[in-house]
């Protein structure tokens, strides 16, 4: 049976018939409000008018990040080797609790940075100087980049990067602000070889995530065709700590899942997921939050999919209020 045998339902008839079934009620009051102010009717169709989307997606699928504790650097080599060898393909260093020096050649030993992504977060001063200097000595300069470092210095031998943090939820306006930084450093310095990194933390609204994430790359396709860049932006996702309940572990399990879904849906290039617990010093917790990943990789079939998105009007939609409210609120 063709779909033209039927005929076509317009939008007043539909609302109509909505009404009716609402036996009084108001149409507006079924129409999803979400605090971040984007209004969402309860159905779609081909009069809503929706423009098609086409992303400039990456040609392979997301890697596996897993954060590894620096409080002791042996066992954070260990650490990093053995995730290596178990499916994951990028490794996330957050030097805030770390005290004294680094020893980089402890900490990289066996490690071959330059067929993995390696994360950097919160290095000071001190251990910059020594991981510049380690790169120099490896012979990494010029042809390897650290990804989304937050490095004090910028040695664009090292580190060729810009990195915007998107916080969890829908902060239109701080949104705004880091696409205007990032404008205005184009508008300045335009480099060929820059990368360019986003770090988006998930929350547990599943369609405004992928929706999200989308947005944030159609926005980036833009500047990229305004500045007439040739990269792409990285997107990187991070599951929720706040949405963790340390009381419900099983709980938080599947909220991480959902959240790495909606991630990976919304054509994430690198998903970390915080263990259940909050705890990276459990070898069965990380091995869980690893283990999602790989399930949905290796046996859900997740990465066969070319953006799952394309052309869900919900999800369009959304897509096209999330990317028009940040755009409007960039000064």
């Amino acid at each position: 049976m063709k779909w033209s045998t039927f005929s076509p339902i317009s939008k007043e008839e539909i609302k109509a018939q909505i009404s009716k079934d609402l036996k009084g009620k108001s149409y507006d009051e079924i129409i999803w409000n979400h605090p971040s102010g984007i209004g969402i009717e309860p159905y779609l169709n081909l009069e809503s008018d929706i423009k098609p989307i086409i992303l400039n997606l990456p040609s392979q699928d997301w890697s596996i990040i897993q954060r590894v504790n620096l409080t002791d650097i042996r066992m954070a080599q260990s650490e990093a080797l053995l995730a290596l060898q178990h499916g994951v393909n990028a490794l996330y260093f957050d030097f805030a609790d770390v005290k004294g020096p680094i020893d980089f050649d402890v900490l990289f030993d066996g490690i071959l940075l330059e067929h993995i992504q390696i994360h950097l977060r919160n290095i000071n001063e001190v251990n910059q100087t020594s991981l510049e200097a380690y790169i120099a000595k490896k012979g990494y300069a010029q042809t390897h980049c650290f990804g989304s470092s937050d490095c004090l210095q910028a040695n664009r031998d090292y580190f060729k990067n810009k990195r915007m943090h998107i916080k969890e939820g829908l902060d239109f306006a701080s949104i705004a602000n880091q696409f205007y930084s990032l404008i205005q450093d184009l508008n300045r310095d335009i480099h060929a070889d820059d990368q360019y990194f986003f770090e988006v933390e998930l929350g547990s609204e599943f369609f405004i995530e992928v929706a999200k994430m989308r947005a944030l790359r159609l926005l980036w396709d833009g500047i990229t065709s305004k500045f007439k860049l040739n990269t792409t932006a990285t997107m990187l996702a991070i599951t929720s700590a706040t949405n963790i309940k340390l009381e419900d572990g099983h709980t938080n399990i599947l909220r991480a899942t959902t959240e790495a879904m909606s991630a990976i849906i919304g054509n994430c290039d690198g998903l970390l997921i915080h263990p259940h617990d909050l705890n990276d010093r459990n070898h069965a917790s990380m091995r869980i939050s690893k283990n999602i990943q790989l399930l949905l990789k290796e046996e859900s079939g997740f990465n066969f999919m070319t953006d799952p998105g394309n052309g869900a009007y919900y999800i369009d939609q959304l897509t096209h209020h999330i990317a028009e409210n940040i755009w409007n609120r960039i000064p």
